[in-house]
């Protein structure tokens, strides 16, 4: 004869496991909307390839406190790494045809006549604030204005090895009359490289902010509004070190809206 209370009070424990654990789908989802300001995007255009680069790339890391991890930052850096400095020996395995298009980009919206490495372009406007910063992490000319859009982000991480990522876009007023785009990056933080060739080679190189992948442009319709859902693969991303930047911008560039940074839930 079977023990009945043994058995009852079994399926009792295996339900309250089951209670307790919860799907296992997902990670927790996290979400940051903007603030009423514009945030400062910082966008640093860098290469393993080039001596000079270091410095800007110790000044950047800089802002890896709180104000630019925290959910809403007020600050958003992001690193591109371009490809145009690998012929010379040392492969910059971050870099990115796709990052040299967006300084390319910049260029022309700038209507500068050429690109350079370590270039800084601070809300869409080139800016040698990093030589003048006097620290890493210290932005002397911050000047930040009216958002010209308003910005949300939501992650979540799944267990098959993506992260989903759903943006909501909303032109203001302050924006005018222009069509707009966004952008997604992944970026990871807390990354090195032993350099073996090139420039600077025998260095040990450290980044953060490194962007992994970038989707864009993803336009707003023409209520200057958007609602996305794209899925990131992570692709050896290590997620308890990336995040999520977001940003909004004219179609031809030249006009800067809105940021947001978002550091992925774990």
């Amino acid at each position: 004869m079977p023990d009945f209370r043994r058995l009852a009070l079994i399926s009792d424990l295996l339900v309250s496991i089951a209670l307790s654990a919860g799907p296992a789908a997902a990670a927790p989802a996290c979400s940051a909307s903007s603030p009423d300001r514009q945030a400062t995007l910082i966008e640093l255009f860098t290469s393993e390839g080039c001596s000079s680069c270091p410095p800007a790339d110790r000044w950047l890391s800089g802002f890896t406190g709180e104000q630019a991890t925290a959910q809403g930052s007020q600050i958003v850096p992001l690193a591109f790494h371009v490809d145009y400095w690998d012929y010379i020996g040392w492969t910059d395995r971050f870099a990115s045809p796709a990052f040299t298009a967006r300084q390319q980009d910049r260029q022309r919206a700038m209507q500068a006549r050429f690109v350079y490495t370590p270039q800084t372009v601070i809300n869409g406007r080139d800016s040698t604030s990093w030589r003048q910063a006097g620290a890493p992490g210290h932005l002397p000319s911050a000047t930040p204005g009216p958002a010209g859009a308003s910005l949300k982000i939501t992650a979540e991480r799944h267990a098959g090895g993506y992260t989903e990522v759903a943006l909501s876009a909303q032109l203001l007023h302050s924006a005018g009359a222009r069509t707009a785009v966004a952008y997604l990056a992944l970026y990871e933080n807390g990354l090195s490289s032993e350099v073996r060739h090139g420039e600077n080679a025998g260095k040990q190189l450290r980044h953060d902010f490194v962007v992994r992948q970038w989707l864009g442009p993803l336009p707003l319709n023409a209520d200057g509004r958007l609602e996305t859902r794209q899925r990131l693969a992570m692709n050896g991303v290590e997620a308890s070190r990336a995040g999520i930047a977001a940003i909004v911008e004219s179609s031809d560039g030249k006009h800067f809206h809105q940021a947001l940074a978002l550091a992925l839930c774990h």
